[in-house]
């Protein structure tokens, strides 16, 4: 038998089933249900539905901050 963990919620067969949430299918449905998610054969244990995610862009570097004679943060001056 055949399941398949979904990507995003699915209707299949008139009922809906949640993303992660592995179900049956049956065997001709395999080529189509691939494209929503994984399906693997039923072994008791269900591969974890690979989440499709961007990669983090790098983000802007920090402003340079020193410290004064007493310990309280100064903003560094610009150079000229």
């Amino acid at each position: 038998m055949k399941k398949l963990v979904p990507y995003y919620r699915v209707k299949y067969n008139g009922q809906f089933y949640e993303a992660g949430e592995g179900f049956p299918i049956d065997a001709e449905d395999v080529d189509e249900m691939k494209h929503h998610g994984v399906v693997y054969e039923d072994k008791r244990t269900a591969p974890a539905a690979e989440i499709i995610t961007e990669p983090k862009r790098p983000g802007r570097p920090r402003k340079a901050v020193t410290a004064d004679d007493e310990g309280q943060p100064v903003k560094a001056k610009a150079q000229d």
